[in-house]
Formats: structure tokens, sequence, C-alpha cells
């Protein structure tokens, strides 16, 4: 093997082809000495390029990196003046306990040592907009990057997590994923012995939940908060947020269409528990929803009906009349609501569902979710791991800092006349991403 790539290296037109190479090949390879000699006498007048290959012959493509190298590859392009590269540097990112499954990973270089963000999608296969986002952003980045403007944060994003499993039938049944272990659960009264029905965990939901008094639980940790095993993709992303360290994160989901602020489409945050760290992770949220908002066009965030606007989450732009008539209907859709149940009384009715919630204008937009929402119970993302102190094992110091972590709920649009209206939007989130949450600078 290492024969076939001292060739390939010879036969590399110029340094990114070595650098492809090198990236191509099982890590801790530098063992070999035909192909260290190699990339010495390549790179014998070049120092950083040498540094760059030594590199990624020891520690394989930069998704595989330490923090510390990635510091000071960020340093060393800086002061040195390295030429534009576009990034999207990839590695799969593989489960040692299942060689069938791995996660796509690609890594884009950022213009400041020492910060990091980490973009997902595709947690529920059912969401395919999200993912669309995902590679919308990826595409702006590697665009932008080869241009000379990289995101301030050195990038990792992983556009579809759960690729891997390859489900089929309708999307709304790709939401959930068989437990590949069901066991009693003890908290949700479920025993497979009794019960023969197949146990379904929803990926969003499935996270550490063995935890130290105020610390919650790292990549060793056996089952998630219900007691259930942890999916080999989620232990993937887990093992990769110990190692990379990032202090901004981001998962794109898609949400259905609802006339509901915080149960809706748009822009979401489940923020640091510290006063100081929720009012910097609820501002960035809003940054980004408000930045969405004012590119969309006015037809589509200027009426409170949601089968007009179903940005209605945290996208929409309402002026004081709007707020009033939606104040009128709502009172009296409760009124009619009232009478009718005098005249002929349904036990267990309720009134219209919503219907009384006061909208806040785009200027405020809500971006926590509605807490009487039906998932708000456990309507996180990453079932709430990320905004905790997690322990990391073997690693000193042994805890992994806290972040807050950004939800982008894309419009599920699956009409026949939604496919124009999708894209805009999708670049928009994409575009909000990259320059408010990435720092990446506005394309001239």
């Amino acid at each position: 093997m290492f024969l076939a790539v001292v060739e390939q290296l010879k036969a590399a037109k110029d340094k990114s082809g070595v650098f492809n190479v090198l990236r191509g090949i099982p890590a801790g390879s530098a063992n070999n000495a035909d192909t260290t000699a190699a990339i010495q006498e390549r790179f014998k007048d070049s120092p950083d390029d040498l540094w760059l290959a030594t590199q990624l012959l020891v520690s394989g493509p930069e998704p595989l990196w330490s923090p510390a190298l990635l510091k000071e590859r960020t340093e060393r392009s800086t002061k040195n003046k390295w030429q534009a590269e576009a990034g999207n540097i990839e590695a799969d990112l593989s489960s040692p306990a299942n060689s069938a499954i791995s996660v796509r990973t690609y890594l884009f270089p950022g213009s400041v040592p020492d910060k990091r963000a980490l973009i997902f999608a595709g947690v529920h296969q059912s969401e395919p907009e999200g993912t669309a986002v995902a590679e919308n952003l990826r595409g702006r980045l590697t665009t932008d990057s080869a241009a000379g403007r990289p995101p301030a944060y050195t990038t990792i994003i992983a556009p579809n997590l759960f690729e891997d499993r390859h489900l089929t039938g309708p999307l709304s049944e790709r939401r959930l994923i068989d437990d590949p272990n069901p066991k009693f659960n003890p908290k949700k009264k479920e025993d497979p012995k009794s019960n023969p029905k197949t146990i379904q965990v929803d990926p969003n939901r499935n996270f550490p939940g063995e935890v130290k008094p105020g610390v919650g639980g790292g990549s060793d940790a056996k089952t998630d908060a219900e007691g259930r095993d942890i999916f080999d993709e989620n232990r993937i992303l887990i093992s990769l947020v110990e190692r990379f360290q990032p202090q901004r994160v981001a998962s794109i989901h898609a949400h259905s269409s609802k006339n509901v602020q915080g149960d809706a489409p748009g822009v979401y945050v489940d923020p640091r528990t510290d006063a100081a760290g929720k009012k910097a992770d609820i501002g960035i949220a809003e940054d980004m929803a408000k930045f969405v908002a004012k590119g969309l066009p006015a037809s589509t965030v200027a009426s409170t009906d949601a089968t007009v606007n179903p940005l209605i989450g945290n996208y929409a732009k309402f002026n004081s009349a709007d707020l009033k008539k939606r104040k009128e209907e709502s009172d009296k859709e409760q009124a009619d609501f009232e009478a009718e149940q005098k005249k002929h009384p349904v036990k267990g009715a309720k009134p219209p569902a919503k219907k009384g919630q006061e909208t806040v204008p785009a200027s405020a937009p809500n971006v926590l979710y509605d807490a009487s929402a039906p998932k708000a119970s456990k309507g996180t993302s990453a079932g709430g791991w990320f905004p905790e102190d997690s322990q990391v094992p073997g690693a000193t110091p042994g805890v992994r800092s806290a972040v807050g972590i950004y939800t982008v709920e894309v419009p599920e649009w699956r009409g026949k006349d939604d496919s124009k209206k999708l894209p805009p939007v999708e670049d928009l989130e994409a575009q909000a991403l990259e320059e408010i949450l990435l720092g990446a600078p506005a394309r001239p």
C-alpha cells in the first residue's frame, strides 16, 4: 500500500494534489520511511507545506485533528499568508461498534485561531429540507473560502447525520428509528418481553443520561436520559464534540407550517444556563431570525394567516393593525366556541388551540420554543446535552464546556407550488449561518 502512496505523491501535479493523497490514507502512516522521505523531498524548501503534510500523515484529514493542531494551522496560514483555500476537506467518522455506520464531515479552515463551530443536519431523515440548507451552506463556504473570504470559525459540517440508515417509506415515517437493543425502561414501563412491539426512538432525544453531579454524560455513557442505548451516529457526534470542542453549534431541521410563534419554522436556541451565556446565545439567534425575515419578500411575511405566511414562527413581520386583527379573531373564535358548548355540550372539547396567543413582531422574535408546544417537555435539540457541561472520558481537563445550540427550523414546503418558494428561504438561512454564526465576510 505504501508503495502505491509514494507513487501517487510523486505523480501529484501540485501541493494540493499531495495533500489530497495524504488525506486519503490511514492516519499514523508516518512511520513508513518511503512515504516520509517522499514528502520531505517534495517540500524541502517549504516548511509550512512540510508541516501540513506531516500532520496529515500523523493525524489524518483535518476533521480528525485536535483544537491545538487546528489553532496552529490557522496561525501559520495567517502569519505566512497561505494562498486562499476552498476548504471542504472531507473525512468519514466511523463507529468503532458498527463498521457499517459512519458520518461524513467537511472542514473549512477559519481565519481566527481558537474559534471552532459545528453544523449538522439530517438528525431526522423525515426533514430533507434541513440537509438541503446544510449542503447550501457547504457550497457557500467552499466558494467564499476559495475567494479569500473564509469564516472566522474553523467549521465542521455534517450535512446528513443518519445518512447511512437508508430509511425508506413515506417521509413521515422516517423521523423515528428502531431501538437496536430495547430493554426494560422503568421510566416508561417498557418491557419488550411482555410487549413485543418495536420501540422507536427519536434520535434528537437520544443523548447521554448518565451524569455526575452537575455534569452531563460523555461518549462513554451507556444509555441516554431514558435508559435507551445511544445510536452509533450520536456517539460519533458526541466524540467529535469532545475532541473538536466547538464554541458554536447549530442543528438544521424542518418544521411544519403553523400559525404559532415558538412552534413553527424559524430560528431557535437552547441557550446556556448562566445569565451572560443565555443573553449572548439568544442575541445571536435573534440576529439570524431578523436577517432571514428582512430578506423575505413582503408577500411571504405580510399575513398572519398560516396558509399565506408559513414563516410565522419567528420570521414574520407584524404591525399594530395585524396584532389587533389577530386578537379580534381570537376573541371571536373563543366566544363562538363557548356559545356552541352551551347549546351542544361536548365532553372534553377544547377551544381552538393557540388562537389566543400573543404574536410579537420580527423586531423582537421569539427564539425560544413555545412552552406549550407538543414536544416542549423534551423540545430541545440533541436532548439538551449541549448547553450543559459534560464529562470527557480520559481527558485533562475532563469536562467539555457548555455551548448553546441553535436550531434552524426550515419550512416543510412540499406541495406542488412550493418548489419556487423554498430555495430562496434556504439560501437566506444558509447565508445567516455563514455570516452571523460563523463570522464569514459578506459577499461583495
